[in-house]
């Protein structure tokens, strides 16, 4: 779950996971270009994780945010108002 969508400064993802494995989130604007926002191989236990992303330096506009973990792959359109 992401929320609040749409973004004006700050959101959150939850995401559950049945096992520990490993997250990766990538932002990217409709023209391909990559923000900011990423994690890479973080680390996540069994269970609930929260990660708060911040928003604050990301042009207005919509975005894609891809989550992937070796259970599953989700990708969310996101829109940014400032």
């Amino acid at each position: 779950e992401f929320y609040p969508n749409p973004v004006h400064d700050k959101a959150t993802l939850e995401l559950n996971t049945s096992k520990e494995t490993n997250l990766n989130v990538t932002m990217i604007d409709l023209l391909g270009r990559t923000y900011g926002i990423v994690n890479r191989n973080q680390k996540l236990v069994k269970g609930k994780t929260v990660i708060n992303f911040d928003f604050t330096s990301i042009p207005s506009g919509n975005y894609i945010m891809s989550v992937k973990t070796k259970e599953k792959s989700v990708t969310k359109n996101i829109v940014v108002i400032k």
